[in-house]
């Protein structure tokens, strides 16, 4: 959306829109092929901001981009590489975010859930997913500087109550992953510590 010709975005040109994706498509095959070499199993995501800013579904460039993004995604997926998409968009009732992430069909979905998980849950498409196998990164730690009024068994409480009615919870465990919410990089490395030690916790 940051990519301009003509006074558009490139992103609502369908030409330009396809030359995005091929030249992503490059750069991921060669990330995968760099992480792979170690023998390793490979996770992989996609950092994707901007799809809160598509209009609303059924629109030409919003069903081009998710196309793109469901293309790039089938592209890159190989045996023992699992393929995510980020997004640190809001997530909003009703904004068809949460659909065009799981329209891509990733392997792992991954968001800001400290303040997105309710809308995540109770969303239908996201309980598709899930029900389907699909995997989540929920997002839960917040990337603070210190964590004094953080306690992990409130987020965890937070979470099982957010997810009991989609499916029976031993199971959606085995497909989710807690991590930081966005940011965590912007950290200094004691309070990166500190946010890992709540992950595990």
């Amino acid at each position: 959306w940051q990519l301009f010709a003509e006074g558009l975005p490139l992103v609502v040109q369908p030409v330009y829109r396809a030359a995005i994706g091929r030249y992503l498509l490059r750069l991921a095959q060669w990330q995968i092929d760099r992480l792979a070499q170690w023998g390793k199993p490979v996770l992989f995501f996609l950092d994707e901001p901007c799809l809160a800013l598509l209009p609303s579904p059924g629109n030409q460039t919003n069903d081009g981009s998710i196309a793109v993004l469901h293309d790039l995604l089938a592209a890159l997926r190989r045996p023992g590489v699992l393929l995510g998409v980020h997004t640190c968009a809001h997530l909003a009732q009703g904004s068809g975010l949460i659909a065009a992430l799981c329209q891509a069909r990733p392997d792992v979905i991954s968001f800001d859930a400290y303040q997105g998980l309710e809308v995540f849950c109770t969303d239908p498409a996201a309980q598709d997913f899930l029900r389907a196998g699909g995997r989540v990164a929920f997002g839960l730690v917040p990337t603070w500087q210190r964590f004094d009024q953080l306690d992990p068994n409130t987020l965890f409480g937070r979470w099982l109550d957010a997810v009991t009615d989609i499916m029976p919870v031993h199971a959606l465990a085995r497909q989710t992953l807690m991590t930081a919410t966005c940011g965590l990089g912007l950290l200094p490395a004691p309070a990166v510590a500190s946010s890992f030690a709540r992950h595990h916790q």
